[in-house]
């Protein structure tokens, strides 16, 4: 609020004349209001720890960081120009890789990361979109210097605290508000809705929107809440999602969900066949045995089957292949596994004594 010479800055003028005018212990009890509010309206986070967990009430400072106009205006370009310098920057890696092949990025750093993701190779999403929703921090060091401290791009959390604190000081300071300019903030949620939508898949007239979360349990839950309310959208949890006719994606009138698939009925197989050095060739086997046997169990699963393959770290699809239900290669893969199977069961003659 104050310049090192301990002026009042330009933009803190108002409010440290307001705050002039109060004593210590108006403040101690505005402060105490505050809390008080937070702890109504339930704006907590749950922080967790062996043993158990602690639900806090959100940090509350009286003394709010007030940028002007001129600030403001940098911060928010700079922003904007880092949250698309970050979509083009995944569009890149997932497509050409042209900052690798420039030697801007060593290639191990972006390859081997856990959070590359081989499948999203040569997937343009809409809008060519991958960042829906940014949470940058910022370090200010000095007059009109701001570094960032990290770029919170997958699912950042947080800006329910930052509309309920903008209410709470319009409560307790309702003189701070009078006659200034102050960019609002209660429009977020409806400015998401829109983001989200946007972004929909091709041909989608009317995308469902919904707000997936873990639970209750979540450090986050009240924010999940919130904001499903303040954009009017259901609040989802995982056992909302389900297949439909298989495994692949699609929305409809009575089933306006996500659909996923799963990992179970062929499982085992896989576990028993693959090893490190199981060659490619195997593994496309295998994988089609384990398909098959998946096939067999759940009636929602069938043909056409999607295979591609590409090698370790090639990142290239080397080859790629749809098998229809009358393939006879699949059929082949059927009808051996069975009989193999049927083989094996009564080739295994150890008698371990029982009676029944």
């Amino acid at each position: 609020m104050r310049a090192p010479d301990g002026t009042v800055r330009h933009a803190y003028a108002e409010l440290a004349g307001l705050l002039d005018n109060l004593s210590i212990d108006s403040l101690v009890t505005k402060q105490n209001a505050a809390e008080e509010l937070f702890r109504r309206l339930g704006i907590t986070f749950a922080v967790y720890a062996e043993g158990g967990s602690t639900e806090r009430l959100i940090p509350f400072d009286l003394i709010p960081r007030i940028l002007d106009r001129s600030e403001w205006d940098l911060v928010e370009r700079g922003c904007i120009q880092r949250v698309k310098a970050i979509n083009v920057f995944l569009y890149d890696i997932y497509h050409d890789q042209e900052i690798i092949k420039a030697g801007l990025v060593p290639p191990e750093l972006i390859l081997l990361n856990p959070a590359f993701r081989p499948e999203m190779l040569g997937i343009d999403p809409p809008n060519n979109v991958y960042a829906h929703i940014a949470g940058i921090d910022l370090i200010r060091t000095g007059e009109r210097d701001f570094f960032v401290l990290e770029d919170n791009v997958r699912t950042p959390s947080g800006v329910s605290y930052v509309l309920e604190n903008r209410e709470i000081m319009m409560r307790l300071f309702p003189d701070a508000f009078a006659g200034q300019s102050i960019s609002p903030v209660g429009n977020y949620p409806e400015r998401l809705l829109e983001n989200l939508r946007a972004v929909a898949p091709s041909g989608a007239d009317d995308p469902v929107v919904v707000l997936l979360t873990p639970g209750r349990y979540n450090s986050a839950y009240f924010e999940h809440v919130f904001l499903a309310e303040q954009m009017g959208i259901e609040l989802v949890e995982g056992g909302d999602l389900f297949v439909r006719d298989g495994n692949f994606i699609e929305a409809m009138g009575d089933t306006n969900y996500f659909q996923i698939g799963e990992v179970k009925y062929g499982k085992p197989i896989l576990d028993r066949i693959i090893q490190r050095n199981t060659s490619l060739s195997d593994a496309a086997k295998c994988a089609l045995i384990s398909f098959d046997s998946t096939m067999r169990s759940n009636v929602s699963v069938g043909p056409p089957i999607d295979l591609l393959i590409y090698r370790r770290n090639s990142l290239k699809k080397d080859f790629t292949i749809r098998l229809e239900d009358d393939d006879p290669y699949l059929q082949a893969i059927r009808d051996g596994w069975g009989g193999a199977i049927h083989k094996a069961f009564h080739d295994i003659s150890h008698d371990p004594g029982w009676t029944f």
